[in-house]
């Protein structure tokens, strides 16, 4: 077919070819790049939201609570003892700046309703539970957006069972606003639900691809090029 065509026209068509292969390579590789890139940085998002509410709920327990436990003995006062409590409510204060993060603890058996966990957190407490892994991360859609997603198990320890074992052994207080008919029956050691970071990727999944556009648009621009000085 090449031979009846005018070198003009050999120059062109092989160019066009060149073109769309490179087209399809370019954005196929710029498009892995973008993505590794936009999850890199949802994990690093996820990590530091995580370590402050780590080393905010290890300030409460190693400064905060002793001391209200000894002025406040008998008084229920979760704010200042009760860490999930404490993460929940640091994690609406930075949700105000910074919506993009959602903080949850999730469990099968919650005190808190709001805290219940769904199809998704199930499956991954149930996972930390039969020791399939330590922690988890990767991505996930909820309601229709994806959420770049990592999970800690949370276990039952000795000062949360004054607050899970029955609802004889807590806090009058704690019974009246919670009620008796979940949150109840732990033991240590249990696997009693995750501890759930979600960052939103839309904000980043949208500049990737605004990225890979601008990148596309250069190529064929170049390319526009060539072909009319061949021309």
């Amino acid at each position: 077919m090449l031979r009846n065509m005018s070198i003009r026209k050999r120059l062109m068509v092989i160019l066009t070819l060149v073109y769309i292969i490179s087209m399809v390579c370019a954005i196929a590789g710029g498009y892995y790049v973008l993505n590794q890139d936009a999850l890199r940085e949802a994990k690093e998002k996820t990590e530091l939201f995580t370590t402050v509410m780590s080393a905010n709920q290890q300030f409460m327990s190693r400064n905060v609570r002793p001391d209200i436990q000894d002025l406040l003995e008998d008084e229920y006062f979760p704010a200042a003892t009760v860490g999930i409590v404490m993460m929940s409510e640091t994690a609406e204060i930075i949700q105000e700046q910074y919506p993009e993060y959602i903080f949850k603890v999730a469990s099968s058996n919650p005190l808190n309703r709001d805290n219940l966990s769904d199809a998704f957190e199930n499956t991954i407490i149930a996972g930390f539970d039969n020791g399939d892994y330590e922690e988890w991360a990767g991505t996930v859609n909820k309601a229709g957006e994806s959420f770049y997603a990592s999970a800690v198990p949370i276990e039952a320890r000795k000062s949360c069972i004054w607050c899970h074992d029955t609802p004889e052994v807590a806090h009058p207080d704690m019974v009246e606003e919670y009620g008796t008919d979940s949150g109840y029956g732990y033991e240590v050691g249990d696997i009693v639900g995750g501890r759930f970071v979600y960052v939103s990727m839309t904000a980043s999944n949208a500049i990737a691809m605004q990225k890979l556009a601008i990148f596309a648009g250069g190529i064929s621009l170049l390319f526009l090029v060539a072909m009319l000085l061949i021309d």
